[in-house]
C-alpha cells in the first residue's frame, strides 16, 4: 500500500484499494466458510453480480477523477484523463 500510496494520488489510490480489498474479503469469506456449495445458481449470479457492481462502481469513480486532468497509468496502461 505505502507503495501504491507514493507512486500514485490518494485520490486514485484509495478507490481502488477499496475495490480490490472488498472484492477478496467478500471471496475469501465465501470460500472459508464454504458456502458457494450451498448457494443456487441464482444467488451465486446475484453475488458475482455483486461484486462487478462495487469493483465497477470503483473503476467508474476512478476514471471520473482521471477525467479532471490526472493521468493514471495502471498495470502498464494509460487511462485516458476523458471520459
Amino acid at each position: 500500500m505505502n507503495r501504491f500510496l507514493s507512486r500514485y494520488d490518494s485520490a486514485f489510490s484509495a478507490p481502488v484499494s477499496y475495490g480490490i480489498w472488498t472484492a477478496l474479503a467478500i471471496t475469501g469469506g465465501q470460500l472459508y466458510l464454504d458456502e458457494f456449495k450451498n448457494m443456487s445458481s441464482l444467488n451465486l449470479g446475484m453475488y458475482f453480480l455483486g461484486v462487478v457492481i462495487v469493483v465497477g462502481g470503483v473503476s467508474l469513480f476512478t476514471r471520473r477523477i482521471a477525467a479532471g486532468g490526472m493521468t493514471i497509468e495502471c498495470c502498464g496502461y494509460l487511462l485516458s484523463s476523458s471520459l
